[in-house]
């Protein structure tokens, strides 16, 4: 299978972007998040049909890139409950990436 090459030019907010839009799974727990506001991922899960552990992987994809947040940081979490929620600014940022790059804006 060929390997896809990152373009030189390509800035990293327009690869956020495209994990984020590129991907069925996290569009859909964004959507749903903005939707709905802050929500625990057993509502996530059930509302988007994503299997736990595989939404677990989605939502910490997400909060790397920065779109969606949580209500205790990484190393509270064990054993307690999180709610999730979209970072409207950051969205609002990553959804003007591909104009960004495809008019040559900075």
């Amino acid at each position: 299978m060929p390997k896809l090459v990152r373009p030189a030019d390509q800035p990293e907010q327009l690869e956020h972007f495209i994990a984020v839009f590129g991907n069925r799974a996290r569009m859909s727990v964004v959507r749903f998040l903005e939707k709905n506001g802050p929500s625990l991922r057993v509502d996530i899960a059930e509302a988007t049909g994503i299997a736990n552990p595989t939404l677990g992987n989605h939502l910490a994809e997400l909060e790397r890139i920065g779109v969606v947040e949580a209500d205790l940081p990484v190393e509270r979490r064990r054993g307690r409950t999180i709610r999730y929620s979209v970072s409207e600014k950051a969205l609002r940022s990553l959804m003007s990436a591909p104009e960004a790059y495809i008019f040559n804006e900075d």
